[in-house]
């Protein structure tokens, strides 16, 4: 009789949950990768995980797969159809938002919205566009994405009068993690629909807002920002608009169309 030695699996290090955009944010590598998806250690833990779910039972998958948090593409992995159902980040307390800068106002974003954040490129323009908010086309991952403008698409300033006036004083001492550099922010709104660009100024990172400290959108928002912003926020020394993200892409959708 032959007996099957059962060898205890190495827990995986999830740095991310801790130390990561869903633990205290400490990780010195976040000013680099600025979201754990971005990061090499989260690509490796998304590559062990993969080695590990086809001999897992799939009840044990199911939960190994949601303690990774998130939608997952790194290094050519992608989890997000696994987990799409999922409720993102079912382990912090408030609503995850990706927090940044166009201009001189800050937006959140719904973190389920957020495919990843890459390094600016060149945008290769396009004839004949119907829409002003389209700029044309990057290169992600060496796939031709199309890029839009979200400050021409929520009627924003573009550019602000002087780097020091887009950013609140208390942010100062947040510079050192979260440098304040200009990033293409990848969103999508469901996992059968391809991606968009959006550029910003600078990205904060990801940061939870409680919704009952959500406050009304005041009237006197421009009529396509505040159609789209559903509720804002106390954010440092001023206000951030928390966008929202399904009427966002359906303005999208209609201004591709």
């Amino acid at each position: 009789m032959i007996e099957t030695l059962s060898v205890p699996v190495p827990p995986i290090d999830d740095c991310w949950n801790r130390i990561g955009i869903h633990g205290d944010q400490s990780c010195a590598k976040l000013a680099t990768y600025i979201h754990c998806r971005n990061c090499e250690v989260y690509a490796r833990g998304a590559a062990d995980l993969l080695d590990r779910l086809p001999r897992a039972a799939e009840d044990d998958a199911d939960v190994a797969v949601g303690s990774m948090g998130g939608d997952i593409d790194v290094g050519g992995l992608d989890l997000a159809s696994i987990q799409r159902d999922k409720q993102a980040f079912s382990s912090s307390t408030g609503e995850p938002l990706l927090v940044v800068r166009i201009g001189s106002e800050w937006l959140g974003l719904p973190a389920r919205h957020v495919a990843q954040i890459a390094e600016t490129g060149a945008v290769h323009s396009l004839p004949r566009l119907r829409s002003k908010a389209v700029l044309g086309l990057v290169n992600i991952r060496g796939q031709l994405t199309v890029c839009v403008s979200l400050a021409r698409l929520l009627d924003l300033q573009e550019r602000p009068e002087s780097p020091e006036s887009a950013v609140p004083s208390t942010l100062t001492s947040a510079r050192s993690v979260h440098a304040p550099l200009a990033r293409f922010l990848v969103g999508q709104d469901r996992s059968d629909e391809p991606c968009t660009v959006f550029p910003v100024d600078e990205v904060y990172g990801i940061a939870r807002f409680k919704r009952e400290h959500y406050r009304p959108v005041p009237a006197t928002l421009s009529h396509a920002s505040a159609s789209h912003t559903r509720a804002i926020a106390d954010w440092r020394d001023g206000t951030l608009g928390v966008l929202d993200g399904d009427k966002l892409f359906e303005t999208l959708r209609r201004s591709l169309g």
